[in-house]
This record gives C-alpha cells, structure tokens and sequence, in this order.
C-alpha cells in the first residue's frame, strides 16, 4: 500500500469596503499553487449602502482584483 501526503498552498485574501464606518460588501481572494489561478468572490453587505456609493465600491473591487492578479503573477515568477 503507497500511502503519501499531500499539502497544497493557498493564499487567501480578506478584504471589506467600508462606507461612513459601515461595512458594504466584503471580498476575498484566493490563489492555490495547484493551478496558480486566482479567484475572487464579492459579497454584497448593504445593498442601500452599496447602491448609493456604487462608483466608490466598484472602483475598491477592482484594486482588490489587482491585486490579486499581482500577487498571483509574483507566484507564477517564484517559480521559474
């Protein structure tokens, strides 16, 4: 019987957009070493705090997503 361990990496990022001291929505990343593709999910917190400060959330959603995408490239380079 071949028995064996096998652990993955994974960097997980966290991350909340916070509006006038209250949370509108939440982000978190992920990247695993399996297939060194990131992903990021978005949750909306506060739908009213969301629609009303709509430009703002977005453009906090996108830097996160870069930075992702940069964290996931400086992995890809690591292992070259």
């Amino acid at each position: 019987m071949k028995k064996m361990l096998n652990i993955n990496k994974t960097i997980l990022l966290d991350g909340q957009i916070i509006i006038d001291g209250q949370v509108a929505a939440t982000v978190r990343g992920e990247i695993r070493d399996i297939d060194n593709n990131g992903f990021v999910t978005q949750t909306i917190v506060n739908q009213e705090l969301f629609d009303a400060n709509k430009i703002e959330c977005r453009k906090q959603m996108q830097e996160f997503q870069e930075l992702v995408w940069k964290m996931e490239d400086e992995e890809k380079a690591s292992e070259k």
